[in-house]
């Protein structure tokens, strides 16, 4: 048997004909023939599904953990709408898309730039010189260092620490027990909590509003309109704007009474 068929016996001088056996075995490698097409269309899909994982994938780091440094995906430029897990140290110049979200305890280098409405875990922690959209929301225990630029809307969460040198938009909002650092400029209408501690040389914007109990340091500018809530705590030598309210004449140092009553 060949391939499952007889060949009959011949007689003497009777003739064989061999286009069965030849159309039977044209068949089988067309078969064979289309299989190995099919395999080898296979192999190349998964090769292709397995280099693209790759090439988005290649820069991550393999093991997640806080010691870990995120990569970039392209040369520092992040997509919106990205989500980071937590404890990553990001590095310097980086740009983030808008609505990007950040888990706690994540770490960034300086001179990075972050789109709008993007969000910060707990306890995140920046260095020097970083560009922030508007309506940024800093989770609670945040650090910021210097030279900041946070946009308007924006959302400091409690016991937040800035420093100095810094530039805030309008209707930023701290929350209560934030310390902040030294020559500062703040924007129209922002809001700070009670107990909130501020450095000396820091200018306010109009329409600020101010939390019971805050403790400012020296030679503070205070725009028009400002409105504080209850027993407030400044050191003096600072000028104020026209139609500032609340602050307890007990609560006024000597140098600035006069100023004060004369807006």
């Amino acid at each position: 048997p060949i391939s499952g068929m007889a060949i009959p016996l011949l007689e003497e001088g009777a003739s064989f004909d061999a286009a069965p056996f030849v159309a039977h075995h044209g068949s089988q490698r067309a078969n064979s023939q289309r299989m190995r097409a099919g395999f080898a269309f296979l192999t190349a899909s998964i090769l292709a599904v397995a280099m693209v994982v790759s090439l988005r994938h290649e820069n991550w780091p393999t093991e997640l953990g806080s010691a870990e440094t995120m990569h970039s995906w392209e040369d520092g430029m992040y997509p919106s709408g990205a989500v980071f897990p937590a404890g990553y140290h990001f590095g310097d110049n980086n740009v983030f898309g808008k609505r990007s979200v950040f888990g706690a305890g994540d770490t960034f280098g300086k001179d990075n730039v972050f789109g709008e409405a993007s969000t910060f875990g707990a306890g995140a922690k920046f260095g020097s010189d970083n560009d922030f959209g508007e309506d940024e929301k800093f989770g609670p225990g945040s650090e910021l260092k210097d030279r900041e630029t946070i946009g308007e809307d924006s959302t400091l969460g409690q016991g937040s620490v800035v420093g100095s040198f810094n530039q805030f938009g309008s209707g930023v909002h701290f929350s209560k027990r934030d310390t902040i650092g030294r020559h500062n400029m703040f924007g129209a209408k922002d809001e700070f909590g009670r107990n909130d501690q501020l450095g000396a040389f820091n200018e306010f914007g109009a329409g600020s509003l101010f939390g019971s109990r805050v403790m400012f340091g020296k030679e503070q500018q205070f725009g028009a309109e400002n409105t504080w809530n209850g027993p407030t705590y400044l050191r003096g030598n600072d000028l104020f704007g026209f139609r500032n309210y609340g602050i307890p004449a007990g609560d006024l140092p000597e140098s600035d009474k006069e100023r004060w009553e004369e807006q």
